[in-house]
């Protein structure tokens, strides 16, 4: 169960870095290196975390036409298809784009379900290695614990991002709300931010 539960964590995660929080990949390097620890104790099979991070990186944009998938499905996918069918009188809206991508991540979604409960549901095990660090200065800073106001003002500033990216049309308005809401309400410090 706790397998499954993770690959979800996983999945969720995907799927909200294309639409609800879009940054694409870039969570990638900072959320796998940490849990290849738990997945060796689990005996999970990598390859199935792999489907599952391709299926949400993927389906999410070319199914709602939010984040990512508002640039692929209006700018790119129904222009072109619009564009291409103009000599032949062809004219697509903008609800009809997400129906017919039903149809391709149906089909994604049902070969996500083979690889995680048929293909790779069998454990596998991995050699643990320890991370290198021979690079990393051996300094340890304070750790901080969670405020329930910065839980709060992240919220807020997802919640606002999306709701203005939805309200304008704007994906980079949206992000631009909500770095301001993350900084304004001290998420991040900007002499701390890279």
């Amino acid at each position: 169960m706790v397998k499954y539960l993770l690959l979800g964590a996983v999945l969720l995660v995907a799927i909200s870095s294309q639409n609800l929080i879009p940054v694409h990949i870039a969570f990638i390097p900072i959320l796998i290196p940490p849990l290849l620890k738990v997945m060796n104790q689990l005996r999970l099979d990598r390859r199935a975390v792999a489907c599952a991070l391709t299926f949400g990186l993927t389906a999410p944009y070319m199914l709602l036409p939010v984040g990512f998938g508002a640039i692929f499905l209006n700018d790119i996918l129904l222009a072109n298809i619009n564009q291409a069918g103009e000599a032949l009188g062809l004219e697509i809206t903008r609800g009809m784009v997400p129906l017919a991508m039903g149809v391709p991540v149906g089909g994604m979604a049902l070969g996500l379900l083979v690889a995680v409960f048929i293909s790779y549901r069998k454990p596998r095990d991995y050699e643990a290695l320890d991370v290198a660090t021979s690079n990393v200065p051996h300094h340890h800073p304070e750790t901080h614990e969670p405020h329930a106001l910065g839980l709060v003002m992240s919220v807020v500033a997802i919640v606002a991002a999306l709701g203005i990216q939805l309200w304008t049309g704007s994906m980079i308005l949206g992000g631009l709300v909500g770095f301001a809401l993350l900084s304004v309400g001290g998420i991040f410090k900007w002499r701390e931010a890279d």
